[in-house]
């Protein structure tokens, strides 16, 4: 509950009371869930390195204990940090591997995030009718189930592809009601994440000033929640809005704060974002020499 609430600092001290509990006494699946959590923790912070190393850790002991659940688990926090890193080709493998595992199993308490993710994984690609397509069946199965807590990042993630698509109205409306459930929830990390898309969706349409009042929530919430990753996006959110507004000292001031963090993360996807609104500010001053610098820049990061 804490992990999907964004309170990551308490998610950590559940992740640690199992781990001691479970060393304690002798309870393999209980440590490696242990693992599995921090992991959760770790990407959620932005540090991706850490999650790897405590999910791929879990995955190995998951298997020579032959616990597929936990396998299960394992593999989708792999896919969920090498996401967040930008390693798309490592992370959809990741999650048709864990989707293979999970889709046997009686009881598939993440079959909806599997699909979701690669839904995201598959936005990340620009395969925008396959990310739809995964998407909506992760949306059939939260619909189908008693528990709706997860049925706002699915319509948040609907709302993203759909403006992608070009679907404004469409996207407005899942945006809305996904951020209506997360704000029911007290879901913060649901809350900045579809503040910052629907930031992005007013950028679009050109109504700056809204945009930029969603992404300052965006960011003011994932700075005091700790989230470092939405943090970045909401930086590059305010960078790409103040270009627009022509107030190109305070876009640079976001972009610089953005591209730091992005790199002390080491997320390729968030510095390559950065780089981009970076050359889109300087070509619009007209300094083409430091504009295609960091075209340059955004063209060689993978």
């Amino acid at each position: 509950m804490y992990f999907r609430k964004g309170q990551v600092d308490e998610a950590e001290k559940i992740a640690a009371m199992a781990e001691a509990h479970s060393k304690k006494l002798g309870y393999q699946q209980g440590y490696i869930m242990s693992l599995n959590l921090y992991a959760r923790v770790y990407y959620r912070r932005g540090n991706y390195d850490s999650s790897i190393s405590y999910s791929s850790q879990a995955l190995k002991l998951a298997q020579q204990i032959n616990d597929s659940v936990l396998q299960s688990s394992s593999l989708i926090a792999l896919g969920s940090a090498n996401s967040y890193m930008g390693n798309n080709n490592q992370a959809i493998d990741y999650y048709f591997k864990g989707l293979a595992i999970e889709e046997k199993l009686k009881q598939q308490e993440n079959l909806q995030w599997y699909f979701n993710n690669i839904g995201n994984v598959f936005s990340n690609m620009k395969n925008y009718p396959k990310a739809l397509e995964y998407t909506i069946k992760a949306k059939n199965i939260v619909e189908k189930s008693t528990d709706k807590k997860y049925l706002g990042m699915v319509y948040n993630n609907i709302g993203w592809i759909y403006m992608l698509l070009e679907k404004n109205d469409s996207a407005r409306f899942a945006l809305e009601k996904s951020l209506k459930i997360a704000e029911e929830e007290n879901d913060k990390y649901s809350i900045a994440l579809c503040l910052d898309n629907l930031s992005q969706l007013f950028i679009k349409l050109k109504q700056f000033d809204k945009a930029y009042e969603y992404s300052t929530r965006s960011y003011e919430i994932s700075r005091l929640q700790g989230l470092k990753e939405q943090t970045v996006a909401s930086l590059i959110s305010m960078g790409t809005i103040q270009i627009q507004r022509n107030r190109f000292t305070e876009a640079e001031n976001d972009l610089n704060r953005a591209m730091q963090m992005a790199k002390s993360i080491n997320s390729k996807a968030l510095a390559r974002d950065a780089a981009l609104q970076f050359a889109r500010l300087y070509h619009k001053q007209e300094k083409y020499k430091q504009a295609h610098s960091y075209y340059k820049i955004y063209s060689e990061i993978k």
